[in-house]
């Protein structure tokens, strides 16, 4: 087993091999190690006192990861991980993300380390949804203009442009946990929902109907809206092109808060420059962070927030609420969900 030394801002213990082994084994929770990454933004006395188990968080990471006693609990995220870490991992040691991304993750790696992997699909799914939604409204309710004659201190009645959904369709591309909470939200405006979902059958989530990934155009056909909310795949690379958009009505707004080369750049450029497309609201894009030549950023009708739309200030209390559960089960029972590795 691994020994612990002394690392600067980490609590420096003794751990004796054969009573730690009997330890674990009459008291499964006794101890087991939680290492943060630091990028992770995970409340570390909150969780100490939570789970009552010891937690390591430092600048150097790798270090950390060496110096804890396997099997390790690691936190990180999709953009706070490095290949680096790799090195302080050992069989079964566990890490999971805070997010529902993975794509920064080497899946490859991992299984051949048999390192355990999962993450967190619907903690911050609240979030983004209302996110997704703010950034729809914002065009089709003109609040920038609104904001701009405020600025100036003008009173002027807008009519050009502005628009409401009830009675609309919106395409949701990508039904999982944040999906499925925008899918609920847009219910509610009176919007007719049409879903795309990897696994169609036997639907019985918040769309209206579902089409598979083979009628990804049968599902954007006339959509006012669209959602884009699937994860980086290489079946989803480039999944939204020239073609999908001219499946839609000339008066879409296309909203992006999935991975940003889920939407080919240059499609969604062109879209615009042709008003094939009425908008796009952008909380991703390729590449990320967007270089300052981007032609994204010259367009009006162009919405670019910096990947934020997961942020709340409710966020690290939303991801203890879906990891201590996992965290005792992995403790008693050796049983993960959401395991992608």
């Amino acid at each position: 087993m691994r020994s612990l030394h002394d690392i600067s801002g980490v609590t420096t213990f003794a751990l004796v091999g054969r009573f730690n082994t009997v330890r674990r084994n009459l008291f499964p929770m006794a101890n087991r190690d939680i290492v943060i990454d630091p990028g992770a933004f995970v409340d570390r006395g909150d969780l100490a006192r939570r789970t009552e188990q010891t937690v390591l968080e430092n600048s150097n990471v790798t270090e950390t990861l060496e110096a804890a006693s396997s099997p390790l609990v690691f936190i990180s995220s999709n953009r706070s991980w490095s290949d680096e870490y790799l090195a302080g991992l050992s069989q079964r040691d566990w890490v999971t993300t805070t997010g529902a991304g993975y794509d920064a993750f080497p899946l490859d790696q991992f299984r051949e380390r048999d390192v355990r992997f999962t993450n967190q699909p619907g903690n911050n799914a609240p979030q983004v949804a209302e996110h997704a939604i703010a950034m729809l409204l914002s065009i089709t309710r003109r609040l920038f203009q609104f904001r701009t004659q405020q600025q100036h201190r003008e009173w002027k009645r807008i009519s050009e442009g502005m628009t409401h959904h009830s009675g609309d369709v919106c395409c949701v591309v990508g039904l999982g946990h944040i999906g499925e909470a925008i899918a609920k939200r847009l219910g509610a405006f009176g919007m007719t929902v049409r879903g795309v979902k990897r696994s169609a059958s036997n639907y019985s989530g918040n769309a209206d109907s579902v089409y598979p990934p083979t009628s990804l155009h049968d599902a954007l056909s006339e959509a006012g809206v669209v959602m884009l909310s699937v994860p980086l795949t290489d079946e989803t690379h480039h999944m939204i092109g020239k073609s999908e958009l001219d499946q839609t009505r000339s008066d879409a707004v296309i909203v992006n808060v999935g991975r940003g080369p889920v939407l080919e750049t240059e499609a969604i450029v062109a879209a615009i420059e042709d008003r094939s497309v009425r908008a796009a609201c952008l909380d991703v894009t390729d590449p990320e962070p967007l270089p300052s030549d981007s032609p994204l950023w010259t367009y009006e009708n162009i919405f670019i927030t910096a990947h934020s739309a997961s942020r709340s200030d409710k966020r690290t209390g939303q991801f203890l609420d879906e990891f201590l559960p996992a965290f005792e089960r992995w403790c008693t029972s050796d049983q993960l969900e959401h395991r992608i590795v």
